[in-house]
């Protein structure tokens, strides 16, 4: 009897710790990949009011190497002082979430350097917070790239 109670609860353990459904509608799946779009195409064009304007007011940026910055004025200044990209694109993996979603990716970018121009392919996680009115923006982004972390 002792054998059936813990295989059943097992069982239960094991459940609620399996993959979970996203509560995402295809609405919501289509306004996510669409503010992906306004904020790659913002990037390129070096329109940060654009950039921004995928972001809450608290949006964080958690920078490979770098400290993380709070607020669009602190990635603004980030997005003024960087190099002009050349190209950039995001490939999301996986989209999910709730009131509150997450995408995670991948990236390629590149950008003007000096005289270079320089690539970095890496990978993402985005989470966003769902707005009153059912708009959805960034509320973190995290990115790292996939080289090698310099040698200390």
């Amino acid at each position: 009897m002792y054998r059936v109670i813990f295989l059943l609860m097992s069982a239960g353990v094991l459940t609620a710790c399996g993959p979970r459904h996203s509560a995402l509608s295809e609405a919501d799946l289509t306004a996510i990949a669409q503010l992906r779009e306004e904020f790659v195409e913002g990037t390129l064009a070096r329109d940060f009011d654009r950039v921004l304007a995928a972001h809450a007011e608290d949006a964080v940026w958690m920078l490979p190497n770098a400290p993380q910055l709070v607020g669009k004025a602190a990635i603004r200044a980030s997005l003024e002082a960087g190099p002009p990209p050349t190209s950039f694109v995001m490939t999301p993996g996986r989209t999910e979430g709730g009131d509150v979603a997450y995408e995670r990716g991948t990236y390629v970018y590149s950008a003007v350097v000096g005289a270079d121009t320089v690539s970095e392919s890496g990978k993402y996680l985005v989470i966003l917070r769902r707005q009153t009115d059912n708009s959805w923006l960034i509320a973190v982004d995290i990115w790292n790239s996939d080289a090698p972390a310099p040698s200390m």
